[in-house]
């Protein structure tokens, strides 16, 4: 239950993060809790923020990129499925439903970022479009 909390937590400073000193103090938090396979991931979402943030021009770079993140957090989510399986087969119940737990967790929030960032994409396609036209 502790580490549901924990992770609830790191989801919420997920959706509320602004500047890049939250950034840090997640990947501290995360550091003090040992959760490495999660400070990745965060890592990777932050990498993908800023470069949002950053490249709002360069929109078809940003979407090969994106996927190509996307596809490379996908293969770690299974890597990391599998060394969880491996590892929680000799360990007690208790650990396998936490890290079970866990692996929803970060699907969930794969899921929910992915589509925050087409959303995002989309609509920002849709104003230059719009854009483009009002011009022509």
């Amino acid at each position: 239950m502790v580490k549901l909390m924990l992770i609830l937590k790191l989801m919420m400073m997920m959706m509320m993060m602004t500047t890049t000193t939250t950034i840090m103090m997640m990947i501290m938090n995360m550091m003090m809790t040992g959760m490495r396979m999660m400070m990745v991931v965060v890592v990777l979402m932050v990498i993908i923020i800023m470069m949002m943030r950053l490249m709002m021009m360069i929109l078809m770079m940003m979407m090969m990129m994106m996927m190509m993140m996307m596809m490379m957090m996908t293969m770690m989510m299974m890597m990391m499925m599998m060394m969880m399986m491996t590892t929680t087969t000799t360990t007690t119940t208790t650990t396998k439903t936490t890290t079970t737990m866990m692996i929803m967790m970060m699907m969930m929030m794969m899921m929910m970022m992915m589509m925050v960032v087409v959303a995002v994409v989309r609509m920002i396609f849709l104003q230059i479009d719009h854009k483009c036209f009002r011009r022509n």
